[in-house]
């Protein structure tokens, strides 16, 4: 089926501490729902299946955690319709761009987000792997991709659209990703 977008639609922005907002970029979720596509989402006809290398490009990319720990580690509880869904928000960056401000931040300390030994989610001989539970509580990925995302090869879905997605403003608390994202060029409006 031939999808309604070339590219992966912009939709999301983080809102930093300082009330500084990011530009808007495509989001990427993982996780099966019960070995397959979930059969009904607030993006409905607006699904695609991509590849992992469609938005990776290299085991030595970063996915940085938008929150800080807290009591329930970095999950975020989702707060209207089913509140029993739990969420891992990051932000994708390629080495280079990291690379790129290694002399304003010490980016050795980021190696542990790097996709080769991510905590969370990993990205193994092209195919992304990644914890169904953290803390008890099944999750679902959700990854900001600041970079142009070409869908022409990929798989289009139309499945039960719950019209209930809305541009999201996502809140960055972890201090190392703020000091991060202040320094890439292109993310500010």
């Amino acid at each position: 089926m031939v999808g309604r977008h070339r590219y992966a639609v912009p939709t999301e922005l983080m809102l930093l501490p300082d009330g500084t907002r990011t530009r808007s970029m495509p989001v990427f979720g993982c996780r099966k729902y019960f070995g397959g596509l979930p059969n009904q989402s607030p993006l409905g006809d607006q699904q695609y299946v991509v590849p992992a290398g469609m938005v990776f490009e290299s085991i030595d990319d970063f996915l940085l955690p938008l929150k800080a720990l807290g009591p329930t580690g970095r999950l975020v509880q989702q707060q209207t319709g089913n509140t029993e869904n739990w969420y891992c928000e990051f932000v994708y960056l390629r080495a280079k761009d990291i690379k790129a401000i290694g002399d304003v931040l010490n980016i050795d300390a980021l190696s542990g987000w790097r996709l080769r030994n991510h905590p969370y989610v990993r990205l193994s001989n092209g195919f992304v792997q990644y914890a169904n539970t953290v803390y008890g509580n099944k999750v679902w990925y959700q990854i900001l991709a600041p970079y142009r995302v070409d869908l022409r090869d990929a798989k289009h879905y139309s499945i039960h659209d719950t019209e209930r997605w809305m541009n999201m403003i996502r809140e960055v608390t972890e201090p190392t990703t703020v000091d991060v994202l202040e320094c890439i060029d292109g993310l500010f409006t």
